[in-house]
């Protein structure tokens, strides 16, 4: 450090001088002697030439103002015409010659060094004494070749060694070439007695120069050092400094430091005034021989704070007293910073790890644990320190997954979301699910194993409350279900009698007011329908059981179907009834057209139910590439706000008062709300209180050419009784209620068939061995056997061309018929009997016509599941809900590229594609997509091609059903599937 080179050079100067004063004083001694005991040789002159050199030293700028001068002195004493100075150290292999005057050289001989060898210099040094020889003398030591000449051999040669103490460090000498007696002893001895004075000069100002170098280096150091340094007193008043800390002074207090500043100022240091006891403090002890170390800071003008690292050193005098303390400081105020953010990001993890709840560890490749959070106490029951160095294993039950786990680790860097039992202190069995990860180094080396572990035994508890609730839901909602069911069946059975008997009624011969009051009562019994069947509609609706039958419809004829249902009302009431197609909706979509029609119905109802003059518009326009908007816009009573907000719940109706002039359930609206969601659609409404009311749904719905579509029935009523030409259908009709039979038998009785009538199964089973008939009704409810059991039976018998068995039941539930059908009933007809219907029935079994006739609730193609949901039971075993998820995405991608590729009719591709789409369909129980292909692939392998564009809009059908539903029925929302 520099004041330790300060210290050094400054003792080395010390001990110097101590040795020049001795010097000296032995000189001065000497004088004293010569001077008593041989004033007879010395004359004042040489006296005063001895003070002159003696006085060199201090006056002489450098060591060649001191040659120089001590040449000019002797000048005036001695002729000095040859005259030299040599310096030697015994450590070096030269001999300097700094001053060198020879009579055949102008001037003074450029400062030379040579090796040290023969000469009469390195000779005279030899022999450590004065010498005076003349020129035999010298070629005597030549000849003897104890000297080597350089140059003419003098006539005359005296030399004086220079003598510092017992040290020897150069000659002064002086020639003549030309006078032998030029010089005699007395020169000698004069040069003698001076020499000591002049080594003394010579030393002195050698140390000097050397001083003075080592102070310029120092100072080059001081100046040029990054650091701040300085040095006080005892009052700690400033004694040095440099630029830095001036600058930095300048900088804080916008003054300059000042050498030996008073202590009044002391406030003017690095510090804050507020560390200045403490800095203070660190001064004291430097002073008392203690090194000092430590940071402080302070702020500058503009806010900013400065740190410095700084170093108090004492500095010690020769006698071993500490009169300085010396400073170094350095700025580290960005390590501060990163040490100060390094700090506050350890107490913010230490905080966090501290509290946290999950329980976070580390351990080796080996499984010994190295770290764990505090949160083992309140979790296990352990202190982190009862954990350190065991085995993980230690602490949870070990399966046959763990080998598995520790492969996929190890193969991948990680495992998320698995569920591990761990055991507390106590003995206690703890569910958790845990994240584990590989802890890499620089080389991407794996060092270590850290995981997070979280308690779930809350979660499992609600878990399986919520299993509990949701199989204590499922049964009051089966208990539900089978009340509706039930109650159906016991209202449909007296409906049942009550409209066959309208329908009958109506044939016969009635005058005008006999059929005003027929159609009345027609009315009245519809009605009652309709409100069983928005009871049913909305029980299915809630359970989520109604499914869509998507087919190919023409929505120009959809709504002109409406507009003929509705134009008479409207036209009682004198409201205009309108409707109005947009050109870009598409002619032909597929949809499924009952429940579509089912909410447009609803709307246009409650339209001219509560309009009393004016107008009713349909409006159908495209809201999307594959939505379409129908708006019902009336001008009748309007609705509040505060109406609107509850409109479409359940049971709500705007006039719920006891003299309220409209009637209804209040569900129509809940309904028809539940069925656009169904289509993948919204309804909403606007409207104004005394203007009118804007009812709007939208659906979505693929549009397709006009193949395939299905046929529509036109007929009249009295259309259905006329007959099946030539053919007399023999039916046989399962009841046990004679109402139901009685209406049953004259419907059929009257549209041309035979019939026989079996109260029970066990008389339905003789009559089908005993006769053969070209189609059965068969009851469900019966007592002794019922129908399906009755069903079982007749299948079981064998009957060559058995006719097809229609279940004919009140029991109207979506489950209920999927059962008969899946009992081995054909065909599926819900009561109450209308006369339309059971014809078509007949139509359809018996005469083999109306092949396109699709029974609303008896589906074709599609009755199987869009998903089996026991396969993706089996799935869930191997797979989370986010692969379920992406699995059944992945499916739709590609299956859509897959159906694309069979547009093109190229029967190669078109059969692989459907080979593999068969056997991704159905390793996912995606059965309808997968019977489908199936069926076309068989086709295909047979060469039969010519039903392929049919079959296509099928599986185009089947697939677009998966597509519109599978996320619901999978419960897969946007969160997971994303």
């Amino acid at each position: 450090m520099p004041d330790s080179l300060l210290r050094k050079n400054k003792n080395e100067l010390v001990d110097e001088v101590k040795k020049l004063r001795g010097a000296l004083d032995k000189c001065y001694n000497q004088i004293h002697i010569l001077s008593k005991g041989r004033s007879d040789i010395f004359s004042d002159s040489f006296q005063n030439l001895y003070y002159s050199i003696a006085n060199l030293a201090v006056r002489s700028m450098s060591l060649e103002q001191l040659f120089y001068d001590i040449h000019t002195i002797l000048k005036k004493v001695i002729d000095v015409n040859n005259f030299i100075i040599a310096l030697y150290d015994p450590k070096s292999e030269f001999v300097n010659f700094p001053y060198y005057i020879d009579e055949h050289f102008a001037g003074v001989v450029q400062s030379t060094k040579r090796k040290y060898a023969s000469g009469l210099t390195e000779y005279n040094l030899e022999q450590g004494k004065p010498l005076f020889l003349y020129e035999e003398e010298i070629l005597k030591l030549v000849e003897e070749k104890k000297v080597v000449l350089t140059s003419r051999c003098p006539k005359i040669w005296m030399g004086v060694p220079l003598r510092l103490e017992d040290k020897v460090i150069g000659l002064i000498g002086i020639k003549s070439y030309n006078h032998r007696n030029k010089y005699n002893t007395k020169h000698l001895d004069m040069l003698d007695f001076i020499s000591g004075q002049i080594a003394i000069a010579i030393e002195r100002k050698r140390n000097e120069e050397k001083l003075n170098f080592q102070n310029a280096r120092i100072k080059t150091i001081f100046e040029s050092s990054s650091h701040l340094m300085w040095s006080v007193n005892k009052s700690l008043a400033l004694t040095t400094f440099n630029h830095n800390y001036n600058d930095a002074i300048l900088m804080l207090h916008k003054t300059p430091p000042v050498m030996n500043q008073v202590p009044e100022s002391l406030n003017k240091m690095l510090s804050k005034n507020d560390y200045l006891n403490f800095v203070l403090s660190k001064y004291q002890g430097a002073f008392e021989g203690n090194s000092q170390h430590f940071e402080t800071s302070n702020t500058l003008p503009n806010g900013r704070e400065i740190w410095w690292e700084i170093y108090l050193n004492p500095i010690y005098q020769t006698d071993g007293t500490i009169e300085e303390v010396s400073g170094i400081a350095h700025d580290i105020t960005e390590k501060k910073i990163a040490d100060i953010s390094l700090q506050e990001s350890e107490e913010k993890f230490r905080d966090i790890f501290e509290s946290f709840q999950d329980i976070y560890y580390r351990t080796n490749l080996q499984g010994h644990i190295q770290l764990i959070s505090p949160s083992v106490k309140e979790l296990m029951g352990y202190e982190p320190y009862e954990v350190i160095g065991k085995r993980l294993t230690d602490f949870y039950e070990v399966t046959n997954s763990d080998r598995n786990l520790a492969d996929e680790l190890f193969t991948i860097g990680y495992v998320k979301n698995y569920e591990r039992n761990i055991k507390s202190k106590f003995g206690t069995i703890i569910p958790t699910i845990s994240n584990v990860r590989l802890i890499y180094n620089r080389k991407n080396h794996p060092i270590a194993i850290e995981g997070v572990a979280r308690d779930i035994s809350s979660i499992k508890q609600t878990s399986e409350e919520l299993r509990n609730a949701k199989e204590l839901a499922e049964k009051s909602l089966k208990v539900k279900q089978l009340f509706l069911a039930n109650m159906s069946h016991e209202i449909r059975t007296p409906m049942n009698g009550i409209i066959g008997m309208i329908d009958l009624l109506n044939t016969s011969k009635l005058n005008e007011e006999q059929k005003d009051y027929v159609t009345t009562i027609k009315r009245s019994s519809e009605t009652l329908l309709t409100i069983l069947n928005d009871i049913l509609d909305l029980s299915k609706l809630e359970a989520g059981k109604m499914q869509l039958r998507p087919s190919p419809i023409s929505i120009e004829n959809t709504i002109e179907k409406l507009f003929a249902l509705f134009q008479n009302l409207a036209n009682a009431k004198n409201i205009i009834l309108e409707y109005e197609i947009d050109e870009d909706v598409p002619m032909y979509i597929n949809a499924d057209e009952t429940r579509f029609l089912q909410v447009l119905s609803n709307l246009t109802s409650n339209a001219i139910k509560f309009t009393e003059k004016g107008s009713i518009s349909i409006i159908v326009k495209k809201a999307g590439k594959k939505r379409i908007k129908f708006v019902v816009k009336d001008t009748g009573i309007g609705i509040s706000k505060e109406n609107v907000r509850t409109l479409f719940n359940s049971f709500s109706q705007v006039d719920d008062s006891s003299s309220k002039s409209f009637s209804g359930t209040g569900l129509g609206l809940a309904i028809s709300k539940e069925m656009a969601k169904l289509m993948g659609g919204t309804i909403g409404v606007k409207s104004d209180l005394g203007v009118g009311s804007i009812f709007w749904f939208t659906i979505e719905a693929q549009p397709v050419d006009k193949i395939g579509l299905v046929k529509s029935f036109n007929e009249t009523e009295e259309d259905y009784f006329k007959g099946f030409g030539k053919i007399v259908p023999k039916v046989l009709l399962v009841d046990d209620n004679p109402i139901n039979q009685k209406v049953a038998s004259q419907i059929l009785l009257k549209a041309g068939c035979t019939v026989d009538v079996a109260p029970n199964g066990m008389e339905a089973i003789l009559k089908v061995i005993e006769y053969t008939y070209d189609i059965i009704f068969m009851d469900i409810q019966m007592p002794e056997m019922d129908g399906m059991t009755a069903t079982k039976k007749i299948k079981d018998l064998r009957i060559k061309k058995l006719a097809p068995i229609i279940a004919m039941t009140a029991y109207s539930m979506e489950d209920d018929k999927e059962r008969f059908l899946n009992a081995g009933m054909d065909d599926y007809l819900p009561k109450p009997i209308k006369s339309e219907t059971i014809v078509k029935i007949i139509r359809k079994w018996v005469l083999k016509q109306d092949e396109d006739f699709v029974n609303e609730q008896t589906p074709q193609i599609f009755s199987e599941n869009i998903i089996n949901l026991e396969v993706v039971n089996q799935l869930k075993i191997h797979l989370d809900e986010y692969m379920i998820a992406e699995v059944y995405e992945e499916f739709e991608n590609e299956s859509r590229e897959l159906i694309k590729g069979c547009e093109s009719k190229d029967w190669t591709i078109v059969k692989s594609n459907l080979h593999t789409l068969k056997g991704n369909a159905s390793t996912l129980g995606i059965d309808q997509v997968a019977k489908v292909a199936t069926l076309i692939e068989s086709d295909i392998k047979k060469k039969n091609t010519s039903n392929y564009e049919n079959d296509f809009f099928n599986l185009k059908s089947a697939f677009d059903n998966y597509r519109m539903q599978y996320k619901k029925l999978l419960n897969i929302n946007k969160n997971v599937s994303a």
